[in-house]
């Protein structure tokens, strides 16, 4: 029996971005507490899978509500941003690499969802000040058909926060 099974895992790391003038004016910037102070954490979900094991999972996308869970403290306005680390899904066991559009993200209950791209895309733009503010964000698979060779899947998403 062919095994037709695949799994595309997603491990997420983090980062945090300051505005490009920061460096000049770092001791400014770190003295001035209550000005462009921004921190975001993973509170829940620093990786996550799909397992394609049955054939009607290769014919539809698939949704992972809440698939993390981001806790964001800013003093101002803010904007998180994520990206991947390279410029396709690899695989360890394949020789044939997965396009990063097989994968969107969005923030739970909004109806944009953004394509993962190697380029940082926008993910939100926040009012602040907000302090551990939650944002559930989903991950939505594209529909993943028969071309690809079963196997395990990754790519790291990096996540950044900008003071606005």
């Amino acid at each position: 029996m062919l095994n037709m099974s695949k799994v595309m895992t997603f491990i997420i790391t983090l980062f945090v971005s300051l505005p490009s003038y920061a460096k000049e004016k770092k001791k400014e910037y770190a003295s001035n507490s209550s000005q462009h102070v921004c921190s975001i954490a993973i509170i829940q979900g620093s990786s996550t899978s799909f397992a394609f094991d049955a054939i009607d999972k290769y014919e539809t996308s698939h949704i992972r509500n809440g698939a993390i869970r981001l806790s964001v403290t800013c003093s101002s306005n803010f904007r998180i941003g994520f990206q991947a680390n390279s410029p396709y899904f690899t695989s360890l066991n394949s020789s044939t690499p997965l396009p990063l559009e097989m994968l969107s993200l969005r923030v739970n209950g909004q109806s944009l969802a953004v394509p993962l791209s190697n380029i940082e895309q926008t993910l939100l733009v926040g009012t602040g000040p907000v302090s551990g503010t939650i944002y559930n964000i989903d991950y939505i698979t594209g529909v993943v058909g028969y071309d690809y060779e079963p196997a395990i899947y990754g790519v790291t998403v990096i996540y950044t926060i900008t003071p606005q």
